[in-house]
């Protein structure tokens, strides 16, 4: 399998030729005002300084494409229209076609019916835990915080546990888990509360004395899902770069690390690139520390030793030139997609929004063997010939032209929906031209509108990023700190769910044939969250017990028949037989053969 190599060279500019065509789509739709476009960001911090020598592909604008100053018409004059006519669209050919399972060195050794806490234990491994406890116990001996005993593995899964607990099944405040009105009995009963409080007060990442910048107290976590997420799943063909938003209004955080995004449903927080599947699984997340860190490029380090005098290296002079020569070429954004693709099979198809991409990023990733689908700013086009938005006003809904590049590889196609659509490819064009719905103010009801291929080929692809975004708001931990990095911890410990959980129903999902037709249930995210974080909270040493330990008297309990051909069902001549209703125990099977047996407790207690 070819990976992207991220010593890559910048050649010089050279001058961009484009292939037009046009179609006149007859759609009787009036036009109105809907904010379709995609929406545009702004930093805290000194990014436009640093980038204000971008040219083409420049985050820096502040305008959205309705704002930029087009001119009436075409951006080009009515001589170089013969630039711009030439043969048929021949993209190139991208053959990765892999799909969300586990990786081969993964499945080998793995249980054929994992449990939850199975697919858990991959994300959060033994090790990673023993390290958590590691660096918090240090933190609580340097602060002199030894009012009770240090933390323990035990203790750390116990916290998980709660953790997990009280996002799905919140209470206004923390200590009401333990109050006689509205007592939980699995939390109350496994952990005090001072234990509880004890434990986050001490909670810690690194070592203090080590750090260089303030980044390095949450970015071991970082990197160690990171590096989890590459050893155990294989990529998805279809890959989706966007930013994300963790809330928070503090401000003890450094300054380059707080965003205001006026734009976003989060608008106050810390900005983290994300780069996921259309499942939504999340493949590698960076949190953005301000744009001298893009150029700057520090490389993670995923090493478990708390000797490690630092958590980052930084890359040589010359690669720093390398990096500000990117950055002057693709934008700083644009650099980031390009980091992205050190860990992305080549032959993949990549989708971002306009806020990364510009019509020479989408030339490099043709050069890289990449495909590229994208929606564009008016800015960041080349000079490509496109109708203004006053133009495009005066057009039916689903009008469309399309520009090719001299060399025949890359496409733009500017769409009328609501208001002009700027959409660049190297993998999809505009044939074949679909029927979409649409809401008509006006007429009150939905209509249908033609849009070109890449439209709906965007539309389906893009959302991976999205789809998390809406899974981590079902169920997140709730609790706030005043230490500005918990709320960076918490979303690591949500994502490690949601990437469980996720891959949990894939591994289901591929197998629901042992089931039979008609009896395959999805697993949902809040019976996921629940049942592992009352595993944490009654058996946590179990985690410690390697898989074969574990799987040797979990599988044969629950394996299920599998079906020959000879089944009822599946004779065509014979009708399928009903289906006994499906029954789960309420023990997770894990606590039910883990071989302690569960003999009756005889209590001391008044009317027990």
């Amino acid at each position: 399998m070819a990976y992207y190599d991220d010593n890559y060279s910048v050649g010089e500019d050279d001058e961009i030729h484009y292939t037009s065509g046009t179609s006149d789509v007859d759609v009787n739709s009036s036009d109105y005002n809907d904010d379709d476009d995609d929406y545009d960001d702004s930093d805290e911090d000194d990014m436009k300084s640093e980038s204000a020598v971008i040219a083409t592909g420049s985050d820096t604008s502040n305008k959205s494409d309705d704002e930029q100053d087009d001119s009436d018409g075409h951006t080009t004059d009515a001589s170089d229209i013969e630039l711009w006519s030439g043969t048929s669209w021949k993209p190139d050919s991208f053959d990765y076609n892999g799909t969300l399972r586990l990786s081969n060195h993964i499945s080998s050794t793995f249980p054929k019916h994992p449990t939850s806490i199975d697919i858990f234990r991959l994300f959060l491994t033994p090790e990673i835990a023993t390290y958590i406890v590691d660096q918090s116990n240090l933190y609580r001996t340097q602060n002199n915080l030894t009012q009770q005993s240090p933390m323990t593995e035990d203790d750390f899964y116990s916290l998980l546990g709660f953790l997990y607990y009280s996002s799905t099944v919140p209470l206004p405040s923390k200590s009401d888990y333990w109050t006689s009105y509205c007592r939980q009995p699995i939390v109350a009963d496994s952990i005090t509360r001072n234990r509880i409080d004890y434990l986050l007060s001490i909670l810690h990442l690194n070592d203090n004395t080590t750090e260089l910048d303030k980044g390095e107290k949450i970015e071991p976590l970082i990197n160690l899902f990171n590096e989890r997420c590459r050893i155990v799943a294989e990529p998805e063909a279809y890959i989706s770069i966007d930013e994300q938003m963790i809330g928070y209004k503090g401000k003890t955080a450094p300054k380059s690390f707080r965003q205001y995004m006026p734009n976003k449903p989060t608008k106050r927080g810390f900005k983290v690139w994300a780069k996921c599947g259309v499942s939504g699984f999340v493949y590698e997340m960076k949190l953005y520390r301000g744009s001298k860190e893009i150029i700057l490029n520090k490389n993670p380090t995923t090493s478990l030793n708390r000797t490690l005098r630092s958590t980052t290296t930084t890359n040589n002079n010359d690669e720093i030139e390398q990096r500000q020569t990117n950055v002057k070429e693709y934008g700083l954004s644009g650099v980031v997609v390009l980091d992205f693709l050190k860990h992305i099979p080549i032959g993949s198809r990549i989708f971002v929004d306009n806020y990364f991409s510009s019509f020479r990023l989408i030339q490099k990733m043709t050069d890289l063997g990449y495909g590229f689908t994208c929606t564009l700013r008016s800015n960041r086009i080349s000079q490509c010939p496109v109708p203004s938005d006053k133009l495009m006003k005066k057009k039916p809904r689903g009008y469309y032209e399309s520009y090719l590049s001299d060399d025949e590889r890359c496409i733009i196609v500017a769409w009328k929906d609501n208001k002009r659509v700027l959409l660049g490819s190297n993998c999809v064009g505009e044939e074949p031209l679909f029927m979409i719905k649409r809401w008509n103010k006006n007429e009150g009801n939905h209509v249908q509108v033609k849009a070109p291929q890449i439209v709906t080929y965007y539309n389906k692809y893009m959302g991976g990023v999205d789809t998390l975004d809406m899974m981590i708001s079902l169920h997140p931990i709730p609790f706030r700190s005043k230490k500005w990095y918990t709320r960076i911890i918490w979303r690591i410990f949500d994502l490690i769910i949601i990437n469980s959980w996720i891959l949990l129903n894939q591994i289901r999902g591929t197998r629901k044939e042992i089931n039979g037709p008609g009896n395959w249930r999805k697993f949902r995210l809040f019976h996921f969250k629940t049942e592992v974080a009352k595993f944490l909270l009654q058996k946590p040493q179990l985690l410690q017990i390697q898989f074969a330990t574990l799987s040797s008297s979990t599988v044969k309990k629950q394996s299920l028949p599998i079906l020959s051909s000879n089944d009822d069902y599946n004779d065509e001549n014979n009708p399928p037989k009903k289906l006994k209703r499906e029954y789960k125990s309420a023990v997770e099977k894990t606590l039910r053969f883990d071989g302690n047996n569960h003999f009756p407790k005889f209590i001391e207690a008044k009317n027990a």
